[in-house]
Formats: C-alpha cells, sequence, structure tokens
C-alpha cells in the first residue's frame, strides 16, 4: 500500500505517528519548508519533518521528505515520479490544485 502524506504542524505529526506505529508507512511526506520560528528567528523543521528525522535510521531513509514552496509544475512532475496509490492529508496549510488531486488512482484520503 504506496501513499504519500501531507501535513505540517503537530496536529499532522499525531495523525503520522500513530499511521507508522500501526504499520503504514509513507513512502514519501509532503510538508512546509522550515522557517524561522521565535523572536530570535531559528530555522525550524515543521513538526511532520521533526517527527520523520527522530525516526529510526532504517525507517527514515524509506520515507522521503518533499518541502516545496510552491506546489508548481516541478512539483507535479516529482509526485508523479513517485508510483503512490492514494493520499493522506491532514492539516496540510495549502489548497492542493486539482492535477494534484488526479494523480492518486485511488484518491485522497482527509
Amino acid at each position: 500500500m504506496n501513499f504519500i502524506f501531507f501535513g505540517a504542524p503537530n496536529f499532522a505529526s499525531v495523525i503520522l505517528e500513530k499511521l507508522i506505529k500501526c504499520g503504514f508507512m509513507p513512502i514519501a511526506v509532503v510538508t512546509n519548508p522550515d522557517r524561522p520560528v521565535g523572536r530570535k528567528q531559528v530555522t525550524m523543521p515543521s513538526p511532520v519533518k521533526f517527527l520523520i528525522s527522530n525516526l529510526q535510521f532504517t525507517i527514515k531513509e524509506r520515507i522521503e521528505v518533499l518541502q516545496p514552496e510552491k506546489l508548481d509544475n516541478d512539483f507535479i512532475q516529482k509526485l508523479k515520479s513517485i508510483d503512490s496509490e492514494f493520499a493522506i492529508l491532514a492539516a496540510y496549510g495549502k489548497i492542493i490544485p486539482k492535477e494534484i488531486i488526479d494523480l492518486f488512482p485511488k484518491g485522497i484520503i482527509v
């Protein structure tokens, strides 16, 4: 079962963590780019990327992390190269264009 997970905040990381613990491993994760946070503007990863980076090495090397600034044609081509049946979307902060939705034969679970 090949799927891609879309999400960024803590809410999404909790869902992704539960999926992984139940044996549902995404082949890729789409999350927001690292951003400056706080008064000192320290660049931090999204909670979803942080979760992936803290997994066991044998697990995290199988999950590709994608952090597009825009969901443009280059990103769509990248998604086409990843053979996934469906996607799971949890609190991803961007509107998913129809071209991306149509990439998944079994649809997107929201």
